[in-house]
């Protein structure tokens, strides 16, 4: 069961996920069109406001759309 410690981490991971996609200039459609066809908008925008916890496989998908290292999702987070 994810606690409010948990979710904590899931905002913060949303929040960086919608600022790396800005910088990069990408709309979410233009993302999801990235990361593949069983994405769309309604996912995107519940990952980027922290309410899904997301797979690792997942956020590599996200990383790739975005052509970033995963490790760019948690610089600063401790």
């Amino acid at each position: 069961m994810t606690n409010s410690y948990d979710w904590k981490y899931l905002i913060l991971l949303g929040k960086r996920i919608a600022e790396i996609r800005k910088k990069k200039g990408l709309t979410q459609d233009e993302l999801c069109a990235k990361i593949g066809a069983d994405w769309d908008k309604s996912n995107l925008s519940i990952t980027e406001n922290g309410r899904r916890n997301i797979t690792v496989t997942t956020l590599r998908k996200i990383a790739k759309g975005l052509e970033v290292p995963m490790s760019d999702f948690f610089k600063g987070l401790d």
